[in-house]
């Protein structure tokens, strides 16, 4: 590569994604990083979609996929963000080679940016409207249809029912504890009472019910629970999607209602994924063991597994990434070659918007990750970038081929 013009066209080949695998290697030459053919053909199969036979090597033209870390990489780089949150975006079983590649990306998508403009732009400046993402906001109903604003109400106690009393601490967490002459049981189901907790689209809360359990409610979520649980039984239910941490009870088994399905545990940790707008319902073990029961089907699942209760009444059991079944409850949007229409149904849950396609709807999966304290106009970059058409109108994200 002899001259900057070279080196430009180069880069703009990279970012039009017609780089060939030989391209790559031109570039990794140039900027002189260290690599050998096995680390190289690792990097490119890891980092290229559609790979041929490894044999047919140089000549061939590989459409990359550009990742929302390289559009995290433009917009942090434009706004003189300080480089480590690029750190927040980490590869799945990423290899040393791939990091290598990687590295390249970091440093070909800053020179380009500059031999662009010398004066770098926002990228939200793209979108007319920007909204701020969602956070700790929730209902909740007491037991006499009395509703509390947890967004808005301060941190102490918010109610007694009967020998329980309810408070609200820091960080979104409402916890039920007994008074002091409370007993941790009633004798019959006439005798107990409900709550619920509802959050709306934008929102998240946690909650710590009676008997210890610790409950995480995504945006567009509710769970319904006793203040006091019966004897011999824990039963709750949920919509949209919950993850729990179960506290241990082998005389007194929990029950999760949750759109057609009952979910049985004795003390463990799982999540489920109810929403009306999905096609399935999912249920994930992380640990301990559950039974998951539909229709007069049963499945037991081990850690690692998640059952996939369709309409029709079957339930699947599959291995699952844990990692990306609970990025939300991390602070993290987690996609692993995900459809445009599921990742548009969880922005439009997180940042309280509806979706609106123009034409017919691309035909693109993701994968990557993204953290829910962004904007949405940082958000969309990451995949506008990726050549869809996207736009802020209001409430609404438009999308367009």
């Amino acid at each position: 590569m002899e001259t900057k013009e070279q080196l430009t066209i180069l880069l703009n080949k990279y970012l039009e994604r017609k780089c060939t695998i030989g391209e790559i290697r031109q570039l990794l030459n140039y900027f002189e990083l260290p690599h050998n053919e096995k680390d190289l053909k690792a990097a490119i199969f890891h980092y290229f979609e559609n790979t041929r036979e490894e044999n047919q090597n140089d000549s061939i033209k590989e459409e990359l996929i550009l990742q929302d870390v390289h559009a995290k990489l433009i917009a942090e780089i434009s706004k003189h963000r300080p480089v480590p949150k690029i750190k927040q975006f980490r590869w799945y079983q990423i290899s040393a080679a791939a990091a290598v590649i990687l590295l390249l990306f970091s440093i070909s998508i800053y020179l380009f940016l500059n031999n662009q403009n010398n004066q770098p732009q926002d990228i939200s400046q793209n979108f007319k409207n920007d909204i701020k993402p969602g956070g700790n906001k929730a209902v909740l109903t007491l037991a006499n249809g009395q509703q509390v604003m947890l967004t808005d109400v301060k941190n102490g106690q918010l109610a007694q029912q009967g020998n329980i009393v309810i408070h609200k601490t820091k960080d979104g967490l409402v916890v039920y504890q007994a008074t002091s002459d409370a007993k941790s049981t009633t004798k019959t189901n006439s005798a107990i009472t409900y709550n619920t907790i509802s959050t709306p689209p934008g929102g998240q809360y946690q909650v710590i019910l009676q008997d210890g359990s610790h409950v995480w409610l995504n945006a567009a979520s509710s769970i319904k629970y006793p203040t006091v649980f019966a004897a011999d039984i824990r039963k709750v239910e949920i919509t949209g999607e919950a993850y729990f941490e179960v506290a241990h009870n082998a005389s007194k088994p929990f029950l999760v209602i949750s759109n057609g399905q009952t979910v049985q545990v004795l003390g463990t940790h799982f999540n489920i994924n109810a929403y009306n707008n999905e096609q399935v319902v999912k249920t994930t073990l992380l640990e301990g063991s559950v039974r998951v029961s539909a229709n007069k089907n049963i499945r037991l699942l081990k850690p690692g597994e998640q059952t996939r209760f369709t309409p029709d009444g079957d339930i699947k059991v599959s291995k699952v990434n844990l990692e990306e079944t609970i990025a939300w409850k991390n602070g993290l949007f987690y996609f692993e070659n995900t459809s445009l229409q599921n990742v548009m149904r969880q922005l439009s849950r997180w940042y309280d918007v509806e979706i609106d396609y123009e034409g017919k709807i691309p035909d693109r999966t993701f994968s990557g990750k993204i953290h829910r304290d962004l904007n949405l106009s940082e958000a969309l970059a990451l995949l506008k970038f990726t050549k869809l058409n996207l736009k802020i109108e209001g409430k609404k994200i438009v999308v367009t081929p």
